[in-house]
């Protein structure tokens, strides 16, 4: 695939694009490029039609059914259930309560191969949560009906919990992703807070952005009723979008596997939003064989493991080793280790270990510093990176027994289990290292080494 080169409108395009003379975008580039990029999954899969068809449902909309037991709770769910348009879906509402269990109040008609969404005796207590929790749970049963659960593995479920914003339930969503709790008993008073699902309320904001954005809606009433963090999200997101059209989900692209050349274009001009974009497409592509990179587009991805937003870095290091695996790029990613950003470095970490033999005594020595990082991530994946070198990780070993035995003092048994199973991959016999140590550790690192070595073991990092 020819790179697109240098084009006579491209400063045309920037200003364009970017709008740039005092518009800033409403999220980090990677928050927004992830928003984007999941909202056009979901069109690919439920249809753009979908969305535009569908209406964002207000929290003061008066046909919304009240709720005060289970079975006005099934009304609600069968309201839901239509405005989000998964009514294919077989569905049993479950309940659970330290009160009343379960089994007790499944119904005898409840289709025995149906998908259970869960809700909690507390979720009664406030409509709003309520509501999120019955839209989390019809979002992954549309999810399973698709035949798409597979394709989220690895994903958190944050794709499945941004679907209720795209179906318009998003306001609800976004109201419940923090619950506050008052108890007062008239001599004293108690507060406490409790974080409903993954996804922070500005990505919810900003996603009803994108979608009112695309549906072409200059009135959204709506949004009166929005926490103030989702609120500004929003209303930041709909002025960044009227005024510059810096967006991937937009009418012409909604839905739709982008050109190459279109996203050499993005990554070439564009925003960092449209840059991270087009990495995660590009790294898509060239990593399905869809077409084989020439020398100006792996240098061009090479260039941007050193731009100035560290989420266009992080996505750069990332997808470097589809494109690019010689020396050049060893020690981009060894530069990239020392990056001022953990998230840059946890991914170079990453990406180190697909550099085997180029120049191994170089990259066990970056990954090896790496092992000391105070960011728990990148020492994971750089003790991940190091399994690979097998015995040519031999100089990182007194690295990983120091993690082991910080997980030992922390009293953390999983990360004792990540770096000693890096460890036996490098040295079968590294049981053996610790012959010398206090009992009380020898035991902990026994009883680690056995629970890696029983058939049954598996490591995060190997899942």
């Amino acid at each position: 695939m020819p790179f697109s080169g240098v084009r006579s409108q491209r400063i045309e395009r920037q200003q364009a694009m970017f709008g740039l003379f005092g518009s800033r975008p409403p999220l980090a580039p990677f928050e927004k490029a992830w928003t984007e990029h999941r909202m056009n999954w979901l069109a690919s899969h439920f249809g753009a039609d979908r969305l535009l068809e569908t209406p964002t449902l207000p929290p003061d909309y008066p046909g919304i059914p009240t709720v005060s037991n289970f079975d006005e709770a099934n009304e609600l769910l069968k309201f839901l259930q239509t405005w989000m348009k998964i009514e294919e879906c077989k569905l049993r509402l479950q309940l659970y309560s330290s009160v009343v269990s379960p089994d007790s109040i499944e119904g005898p008609d409840d289709p025995k191969d149906a998908s259970v969404v869960e809700i909690q005796e507390d979720d009664f207590a406030h409509r709003d949560t309520l509501v999120a929790a019955m839209a989390r749970g019809l979002s992954k049963a549309a999810i399973h009906e698709h035949g798409l659960t597979e394709q989220l593995v690895g994903d958190n479920n944050w794709t499945t919990e941004l679907l209720p914003a795209y179906l318009g339930l998003g306001a609800f969503a976004a109201n419940a992703t923090i619950e506050d709790t008052a108890v007062s008993d008239g001599t004293s008073h108690s507060w406490s807070m409790s974080r409903r699902g993954v996804l922070p309320s500005r990505i919810f904001g900003y996603a009803m952005a994108l979608r009112t954005f695309v549906k072409g809606d200059d009135d959204y009433p709506w949004s009166i009723h929005l926490r103030q963090d989702a609120a500004v999200a929003f209303e930041k997101g709909m002025k960044y979008l009227t005024k510059t059209g810096d967006t991937t989900f937009n009418r012409d692209r909604i839905g739709k596997l982008p050109e190459t050349d279109t996203l050499i274009e993005d990554l070439e001009n564009g925003s960092a939003s449209r840059q991270v974009n087009a990495l995660w497409d590009l790294f898509r592509q060239v990593d399905a064989k869809v077409f084989k990179p020439d020398n100006d587009l792996c240098q061009l991805v090479l260039s941007r493991v050193n731009h100035r937003e560290a989420d266009v870095r992080s996505a750069a290091v990332r997808s470097l080793p589809v494109f690019l695996r010689d020396e050049q790029a060893l020690l981009e990613v060894c530069e990239a280790l020392g990056d001022h950003k953990p998230a840059v470095r946890a991914e170079a970490a990453s990406a180190a270990g697909h550099y085997i033999g180029i120049n191994d005594e170089a990259m066990v020595e970056s990954l090896t510093t790496a092992l000391g990082d105070d960011a728990r991530a990148v020492a994971f994946n750089a003790a991940n990176s190091l399994r690979r070198f097998g015995e040519a990780a031999e100089p990182a070993i007194k690295g990983l027994v120091k993690r082991i035995h910080r997980s030992f003092v922390n009293c953390n048994d999983n990360d004792g289990l990540q770096f000693a199973s890096a460890l036996l991959a490098i040295d079968p016999d590294a049981r053996t290292r610790f012959d010398d140590a206090e009992p009380e550790f020898r035991r902990y690192v026994d009883e680690v080494f056995d629970q890696l070595q029983s058939p049954q073991s598996t490591t995060d990092q190997e899942r």
